[in-house]
């Protein structure tokens, strides 16, 4: 497709989420979308700890920064299972269009 995106309806998921399937280049990504059109899941097979796997991203806790909303949680499962460790992450805080402190980025 020469880097252009190809998307296609894949159907309906748990909780009235709408999957996406959208590939580029042969690599494609299935993204499940709430009723409001945001991203709370993402699924392909890749890459993953235990060698080449299907894997599984789920977004939440969602708060906005600077007018950006974003996830704050993010679970993984990798061939449908909760693995060990990096399973879960929690982002404590975003900075977006912060001010740069005088100074930071001097001349030299």
């Amino acid at each position: 497709v020469n880097g252009r995106a190809k998307a296609v309806a894949a159907g309906q998921g748990d909780e009235g989420t709408e999957w996406v399937s959208v590939s580029v280049n042969g690599a494609t990504t299935t993204l499940g979308l709430d009723a409001t059109g945001r991203v709370v899941r993402a699924a392909y097979r890749g890459r993953a700890a235990v060698g080449i796997a299907s894997v599984e991203r789920q977004y939440s806790d969602f708060k906005a920064v600077n007018g950006v909303t974003l996830p704050y949680v993010v679970k993984s499962t990798i061939d449908g299972k909760l693995t060990q460790g990096a399973t879960k992450a929690e982002i404590e805080s975003v900075t977006i269009d912060e001010p740069i402190p005088a100074g930071l980025i001097a001349k030299q």
